[in-house]
């Protein structure tokens, strides 16, 4: 294992990165830092089980990974570029795209919708794609990447990104497995607990739901890792709530603000409700007064249906008259 590590980190050291001062700074050491952000993203996908066989596919899962690192290492406002990322890998020699398909775009492919169209993923040279199930290359792969593209300031940061993907992927397949509370243990603070269970909540519910909203309906899904859907506490973790499936709800940006203030509750019944707060103070609800009297959309596995104690809570605290 020792040999093709070696040669696999020569590789990563290597990477043809181009420069531009206009575009990256200091923290990248002026570097387009797209491969070795896919990368990174890459070895936590494998570190969490979403990479199972040698295909590495542009997926939601992965976008969003990418995403994470991308705004620790840019200014806000910097669109991640990683179709173009996952394109340029090819040209080191150990990423290779794969699955052509009859869709396929011209080049450049430089869009997620664009790469969606022509290709299924990428596959990793054979002799370097085993260390990615293997713990001791993923972090030793993970601290060349970081410490030859990143500057000194940056690289806790980016180590921190690492762990929170890590330990929220753990932290989604224990709640997916009916764990009440699972136990997290980093040695790094309460704050980076808190960042782990929250996007291993997150995720859960948003899987549970299918990304749709318990309450309109409407699922909405971006190539570039984007969701129209949330996942919301029906007991909020500062008033007592727990992280159980139970206690979540998967929820629009309307339909999700509309339930945290008050303008809509679910029933005994699973309907849901519509106070009369929602017409005042010059309100125009519009569509949301159809949702009157239906019915959500609940998960199939029976563990995981929103609590019925919690949405009485709900209604007895938060939903307004």
């Amino acid at each position: 294992m020792e040999e093709p590590l070696n040669v696999c980190l020569e590789k990563l050291a290597k990477l043809h990165t181009h420069r531009n001062k206009t575009n990256w700074t200091a923290a990248t050491f002026f570097q387009d830092p797209g491969k070795p952000l896919l990368l990174l993203s890459v070895i936590d996908m494998a570190a969490g089980g979403f990479i199972r066989e040698n295909l590495v596919e542009p997926s939601f899962e992965l976008a969003g990974i990418y995403n994470r690192y991308w705004k620790t290492v840019t200014s806000a406002g910097a669109a991640p570029d990683l179709a173009a990322a996952f394109m340029a890998l090819e040209d080191e020699g150990f990423w290779k795209m794969t699955g052509l398909k009859e869709t396929a775009v011209r080049l450049p492919i430089d869009t997620m919708g664009k790469l969606h169209k022509s290709y299924l993923g990428a596959t990793i040279d054979p002799e370097i794609s085993p260390l990615l199930t293997e713990q001791h290359a993923r972090k030793t792969m993970r601290e060349t990447l970081i410490s030859t593209y990143f500057a000194n300031k940056i690289q806790s940061a980016l180590l921190d990104v690492a762990l929170i993907n890590h330990g929220a992927a753990i932290y989604r397949k224990e709640l997916l497995n009916d764990a009440l509370a699972p136990t997290i243990k980093t040695g790094r603070g309460d704050a980076i607990k808190r960042k782990i269970s929250s996007l291993g909540f997150a995720t859960a519910i948003v899987d549970i739901y299918d990304h749709r909203c318990a309450i309109c309906g409407i699922k909405l899904m971006t190539p570039e890792g984007h969701s129209a859907v949330d996942a919301t506490r029906i007991i909020p973790r500062q008033l007592g709530g727990d992280d159980h499936p139970s206690n979540g709800l998967a929820l629009c940006k309307i339909c999700g603000w509309s339930f945290a203030n008050g303008l809509l509750g679910i029933g005994e019944e699973y309907e849901v409700t519509i106070p009369i707060a929602v017409r005042l103070n010059g309100n125009l609800p519009g569509h949301i007064l159809i949702f009157k009297g239906r019915t959500i959309a609940k998960p199939k596995q029976e563990a995981f249906i929103p609590s019925r104690k919690n949405l009485a809570w709900h209604r007895q605290n938060v939903l307004r008259e």
